[in-house]
């Protein structure tokens, strides 16, 4: 991640569970300070941003075992050798295991 510069992150969401995540799949994802939002997507998902707030949903099932990514795009806006922090939560109504749903990752911010 540098100054400056375009960066993206890759989240995986995956079905960890024996049935299915039916019908709605929602990750919301709080962008650190310094990290502005230019897009988001992935297969089947959509995704939109307010202010640091950036929410992607997907109305497509995800079996055991399966996994979906959702990539989001951003600047960065941090002076180098400052850290920049991004974290993610997941939530579908019928997931009964809540403790596997939010990551976190903090990336020291280089200079070009």
């Amino acid at each position: 991640m540098i100054s400056g510069q375009p960066a993206t992150y890759v989240i995986t969401i995956s079905n960890k569970g024996d049935g299915t995540c039916n019908p709605t799949i929602t990750v919301t994802d709080m962008l650190g300070s310094g990290l502005s939002f230019s897009s988001a997507g992935g297969p089947g998902v959509v995704c939109g941003a307010v202010a640091q707030t950036v929410t992607c949903t997907s109305n497509n099932p995800l079996g055991p075992g399966q996994s979906l990514q959702i990539q989001i795009n951003v600047t960065v806006k941090i002076d180098p050798g400052k850290e920049a922090r991004n974290c993610a939560t997941v939530k579908n109504p019928n997931d009964v295991n809540l403790t596997n749903n939010e990551a976190c990752i903090t990336t020291v911010v280089g200079k070009k």
